[in-house]
């Protein structure tokens, strides 16, 4: 509500929307670091879902009305050059908006979430070992040959057992 009269108000407005903005972000960030943290944690999987399905949606809305309304100011002219990429891209963001999209974006969020925890739950055993995807892949690195077959043979096989639930997950994409 604050009035942007000035161009020492709209730049203190501008900041002040910037650090909201990425309290916001690490917010979200956390959640998701958390969640696939622990991915047998429901509370950690359902503070993230909260996130997506009841805070971000609103946020949406409301970042499109403070952009509308910083574009909109009398003194946006007034201020320096440096905010010239932040001001296009508030441009397009404005234009690009549509309230229709916003369920999409949480269905697409959620389906991202659905991804990650299958990937997060995919393991192989070496060497009496159970390793990640991600940790497995650093042996694909390695210059022994033989090893590198094996943990890509681990891999793929492994991979092998998600198909169909990934696909049907693709498939959800696609449609969206």
């Amino acid at each position: 509500d604050r009035k942007l009269d000035t161009k020492d108000a709209l730049e203190k407005w501008l900041a002040d929307y910037s650090e909201i903005s990425a309290v916001v972000s690490e917010e979200f960030g956390w959640r998701y670091i958390r969640m696939n943290g622990k991915t047998d944690d429901e509370t950690l999987k359902k503070a993230f879902e909260d996130f997506v399905q009841n805070i971000q949606p609103h946020l949406q809305t409301i970042s499109d009305q403070l952009d509308k309304k910083l574009l909109g100011c009398e003194v946006i002219d007034q201020i320096g050059p440096q905010y010239a990429v932040y001001l296009r891209d508030k441009h397009k963001d404005v234009e690009i908006f549509r309230p229709a999209n916003i369920p999409l974006f949480t269905e697409l969020e959620t389906a991202q979430q659905e991804f990650g925890a299958l990937s997060s739950q995919q393991m192989i055993e070496h060497e009496g070992s159970s390793l990640t995807m991600n940790q497995a892949g650093k042996y694909l690195e390695k210059p022994d040959r033989a090893i590198r077959k094996t943990i890509y043979e681990k891999m793929g096989h492994r991979r092998l057992e998600d198909t169909e639930s990934l696909d049907d997950l693709m498939d959800k994409l696609i449609k969206m």
